[in-house]
């Protein structure tokens, strides 16, 4: 069987990405594995608008954010594995991979639409992506109908 010791989910606060935490938490609780839940706010969304200031780590959009992401991982999940949430501002690709490589997740798990699939073309660029570029395996999890 294999042994995960730190799995990251990138996660946006859309079903499929809930959908996708449930998947993470299983598979962190069945390997007694660290988890990560990544959000991460996309500086692309605001380049149209400068001079605008990105949110701090201690600012109120990412407390609240924060607060929201944290209350997803029940208290009993928490008092059998280790679970924290990062939120940050940058390019969602490069953050996911970045904060994967920097603490060495064996597995990432994030949700997708299931509006298109890889074959197409037309899955967001955020998998396509991170599955083409991860150096772990990926576990895309599709919004149920």
């Amino acid at each position: 069987m294999v042994r995960l010791k730190r799995i990251l989910c990138a996660v946006d606060k859309s079903k499929c990405s809930m959908e996708a935490l449930a998947y993470a938490v299983h598979f962190a609780l069945k390997s007694f594995a660290e988890l990560c839940l990544l959000h991460v706010i996309d500086t692309r969304h605001f380049d149209d608008f400068p001079p605008f200031e990105f949110p701090g780590p201690e600012s109120e959009t990412v407390t609240r954010i924060n607060n929201e992401l944290t209350a997803k991982v029940s208290e009993e999940v928490r008092s059998k594995i280790k679970a924290d949430v990062v939120v940050t501002t940058s390019v969602p690709v490069r953050k996911i991979l970045s904060v994967a490589r920097e603490r060495d997740i064996g597995m990432i798990v994030m949700g997708v639409h299931g509006r298109t699939d890889v074959a197409s073309g037309v899955m967001g660029s955020v998998e396509v992506n991170v599955l083409r570029k991860a150096d772990c395996p990926v576990l895309t999890v599709r919004q149920s109908d």
